[in-house]
Order: C-alpha cells, then structure tokens, then sequence
C-alpha cells in the first residue's frame, strides 16, 4: 500500500481557568460522545456531531471516525462547506491560448471536503496529524463545542487549551539554557497601507505578552506588520508610510525576539511554560530557539513532534494507520521520558 511521510505534533491539555477539575481531556471526550441525545449516543449518529461553525449555517466540522478502545480516544475532524463547488478546466485543449474554467457541484446528496485532520488522545496527552487548513486550533474549537455546547458536560465558559511543549534536544538537552525565542519571518510581499495584500492572503496567529500575560488573536499578516510596526514608529500613520515605502518586489521581514538574562545558572521553568501555550498556535517555522551556549535550534523543530509513515489509500491517510502510528509516538516519547504516561 502506497505510503507519505507525515508529522505527528504532540499536546497536553492544559487547565487554565480549571477547565477539567478532577479528569482529563481523554474522560471528558469520553464522556461527551457517550451522552446520549434523542436517545442515541453522540458517538453513534454523525448528525449529533456536526458543528456550523458560522452565522450563515454553510461551514460545517464533524468528527467522522470514531474509535474508543479504553485507553485512548482516536478520531478526526473534517472540514466542508454545504453547496460548496470544484473548479475544473477542459484539460483537452491545453494547446488553445486559453480553457475554461467551469464549477461543477457535488453529486446529488453529497459534500465536497476541504480537507481531514486526525487526533489521538490519551488522557491529557494529544497527538495531531495536522492538514494544511486544519491545525490545533480547529481541534481545540471543535472539543470545546463538543463537550460544552452539544453535550452540556461542562459549564460555560469553558475553552479548550492544547498546549505546545518545546523539545529538550532543539537546545541540547536541557530547556532551562533557553535565552531566546525569535517569533516570526518574512510577513508577505508587496503589503500596501489600505491593507491589501497582492498575491494570497496570509493569516497568522499574532501572540502578543502584555504585563506577563500571553494573548492570542488571528490578524493577517498585513494587519500584524502594521500593528507592530504602529507601536515602534509611534501611530498608524507613521507605520503606513513606512509600508508604503516598500518596493511592491520585496519582501518584509518582521521579527519579534524575546529574550532571558539572569545571572542565575537556570531560568525559571515558568515563562517558557507560559509560551509553550501562547504560542501554540503559531506553525512550526516561525519559532526559532536560542540556547545559553549559542546552540540555535532549527527553525520549527522547537517543539515535540515526530515524522511517520502512514499509508494512503489514494490521495487520503488511511485512518487505521494513522491510529497505529500515533500511539507508536506515544508509546516512544513515554520510552525516552520527553512525556510522563
């Protein structure tokens, strides 16, 4: 069976706020599939788990695969949005100076998919295999509206929070060397003052410590240059016409660098904690890790995380697998005690 490498990213849950007093992640999962609604078990009726997610009643999660063996929870999360068509193009006349380009909609009751993400929960440990539109974020918004909305087992408010945990070996060996966190990159090409970007639009979580504090929120990427940019210049309009100034070919590169000094032999585990969930949620590559020693990570390999090979059934991950596989990373960070059982 034909096989791709994937990366398996690993989380904890997280009890800010107490969310989960007294349980875990995988219990309350358990719990809220197991709840019964109309007489049937949420984990036996996929109408019980599908979430709209907008005003609008077209953008839909659902957990489709399902499987509860009594020691860990295993299932997906799949994206589609209803009526949604695919675009095509006559490939048969590639050699005219222009095809067209037409929609086609899905077939009759069915819904074309965006994409699949997988998860594996073992009591508040939690593996992803991540899609290119679905990362963690989506899981934590997803379980959220699972446990707290659709089977009312927690009170509201309650949130979900999969936190990241950085890998002793990206700063060799030990995460109490850690100086310095740089966060960030290239934003985008050819940003222009009113916000537009040419090209796609690039969205990134931009992460901001306010009075020790980590805050979350979504911008784009031109919105996030310019806030930033807004506070070092002194205003908005001293930022634009920075931005501005940018040739339409370059690209700008923002960078924001946190840093430790101490005269302390060890840094405070706190802080870096604080970080591994402010900064969950920001991809792999725009963290980079500065030791004590000058030793730098390489970028994106900051957190705990393990490459597999899954097999594929077409162009999909073959659920069966991607179960096996992850409980085999599990088992391996267990055995070389990056994560307590």
């Amino acid at each position: 069976m034909p096989k791709k490498t994937v990366v398996v990213h690993y989380r904890r849950m997280e009890h800010i706020g107490e969310p989960l007093p007294g349980t875990t992640l995988e219990a309350a999962c358990r719990e809220a599939f197991c709840t019964q609604i109309d007489g049937t078990r949420i984990a036996d009726r996929l109408r019980h788990r599908i979430w709209t997610r907008d005003q609008a009643g077209e953008d839909y999660l659902f957990a489709n695969f399902y499987h509860d063996d009594g020691a860990s929870l295993f299932g997906d999360v799949t994206h589609f949005t209803k009526g949604h068509m695919q675009a095509l193009f006559q490939a048969g006349l590639i050699d005219e100076p222009v095809v067209p380009i037409r929609q086609m909609p899905a077939p009759e009751d069915m819904e074309y998919i965006h994409s699949i993400m997988y998860w594996l929960i073992v009591s508040n440990h939690v593996f992803i295999l991540q899609s290119q539109s679905l990362k963690t974020r989506t899981l934590e918004d997803y379980l959220t509206w699972l446990i707290s909305d659709k089977a009312a087992t927690r009170a509201k408010p309650f949130q979900i929070v999969l936190s990241s945990k950085f890998d002793p070996a990206a700063v060799g060996g030990d995460l109490s060397n850690i100086t310095g966190i740089t966060i960030g990159g290239i934003i985008a090409p050819g940003v222009e003052a009113d916000g537009e970007v040419e090209g796609p639009a690039q969205h990134v979580l931009h992460e901001a410590v306010q009075r020790g504090a980590i805050t979350a929120r979504r911008a784009s990427a031109f919105a996030q240059a310019r806030e930033i940019l807004s506070t070092l210049l002194g205003g908005s309009a001293q930022a634009d016409e920075y931005l501005r100034s940018v040739p339409q070919e370059a690209e700008l590169s923002l960078e924001v660098h946190i840093g430790y000094k101490s005269r302390k032999r060890k840094i405070d585990r706190a802080p870096l904690k604080a970080l591994e969930t402010g900064l969950r949620n920001l991809d792999d590559g725009d963290l980079k890790v500065t030791a004590r020693d000058g030793h730098k990570g390489p970028d994106g390999d900051i957190r705990l995380r393990e490459p597999v090979s899954v097999e594929t059934i077409g162009a999909l991950i073959n659920p069966v697998d991607a179960r096996e596989k992850m409980l085999a990373v599990y088992q391996s960070l267990v055995k070389n005690e990056k994560i307590a059982p």
